[in-house]
């Protein structure tokens, strides 16, 4: 009798060993899966910063075209104040000019005219 007790005893203990070891299997599991699940959102929130960082470099870019175009601009006006040999735009921009300047003068002439004549 006492051996059915002993034995029933070591049962009971290795049924208890048993299901501390499921419990600690379960919480490692768990604890797997956790990580999975941050490692996942960190993933997810690399993935969206890797798409915001496109998105800042395609507007740099832009704003880098934008800002070559202003300074080919800018370079343009420049050579047409300091240099003979003006392109185009400057050329036809002192045209305009040109021909404003003489509109101007023959409109004081004919006014001026006018108003000597009476």
């Amino acid at each position: 009798m006492k051996s059915i007790g002993k034995y029933l005893k070591q049962q009971s203990n290795l049924v208890q060993q048993i299901n501390d070891a499921k419990i600690t299997v379960l919480q490692n599991w768990q604890q797997v899966m956790e990580r999975n699940q941050k490692a996942a959102t960190v993933e997810n929130h690399a993935a969206g910063l890797v798409d915001i960082v496109q998105v800042i470099k395609d507007d740099t870019d832009k704003l880098k075209y934008k800002l070559r175009l202003q300074k080919n601009y800018e370079d343009r006006l420049h050579l047409c104040g300091n240099n003979s040999n003006c392109s185009y735009y400057c050329s036809s921009n002192r045209a305009v000019i040109i021909i404003s300047f003489y509109f101007s003068v023959l409109l004081f002439l004919h006014y001026s005219s006018n108003f000597i004549k009476i």
